[in-house]
């Protein structure tokens, strides 16, 4: 299995780095990023707060005294 020429084996280096980047490339796909997951999760809560403020606003100055 060893390379004949110093062409073959560099060929089948390159080819082992190509391969070892798409897997790692599919390992940090696979992998939840927790921190962009909280970011995105605590900026849903807040517009969803804000939607709720605005609309209990609009409602209270809606409604006739």
């Amino acid at each position: 299995m060893f390379p004949i020429t110093m062409q073959e084996f560099n060929m089948r280096q390159r080819e082992l780095h190509q391969q070892a980047a798409a897997y790692r490339l599919v390992l940090s796909l696979k992998k939840s990023n927790p921190w962009s997951t909280r970011v995105f999760t605590a900026i849903g809560r807040l517009l969803i707060d804000l939607g709720h403020q605005i609309i209990n606003r609009y409602q209270t100055q809606s409604q006739p005294v």
